[in-house]
């Protein structure tokens, strides 16, 4: 892992929790980092994290991907496409605190969502990339 990435981690996880209208969409405390078979959902879970370092001649830094889960078992895509419209507004380029470094970027690179097989819930997945000086 990066030298930053929990310090992003948090921001990012504080910043979907504490928002009242996603609040809304999903329910209270239905941001994760790890689930279990027996989660409820509607839920989001941010996964897949992957840093290295990004640094230059003259300043030290990390990027970082991760990916943004939206769960829910509605038949229809709705709800998920709202709920990640949602977390893109909240994260997409906006200037997150972090306890330690700058955040220089932030930013949706893309989204996807299977609806091939309609057996299985299927996450509406967002993939972000982040960079951070030091």
């Amino acid at each position: 892992m990066g030298r930053t990435d929990t310090y992003l981690q948090k921001s990012v996880f504080e910043t979907l929790k504490v928002d009242a209208s996603l609040t809304s969409l999903i329910g209270a405390d239905r941001v994760f980092t790890h689930v279990t078979s027996k989660t409820e959902i509607p839920y989001i879970l941010i996964c897949n994290w992957r840093s290295e370092d990004w640094s230059t001649s003259s300043e030290y830094g990390d990027l970082h991907r991760f990916d943004i889960e939206v769960w829910d078992d509605a038949p229809s895509m709705v709800l998920r496409q709202e709920i990640g419209s949602k977390v893109m507004e909240l994260l997409h380029e906006q200037p997150l605190e972090l306890d330690y470094g700058h955040l220089v970027n932030l930013r949706l690179e893309n989204s996807f969502l299977s609806v091939q097989d309609h057996s299985k819930i299927q996450p509406l997945r967002l993939k972000f990339r982040a960079t951070i000086e030091f």
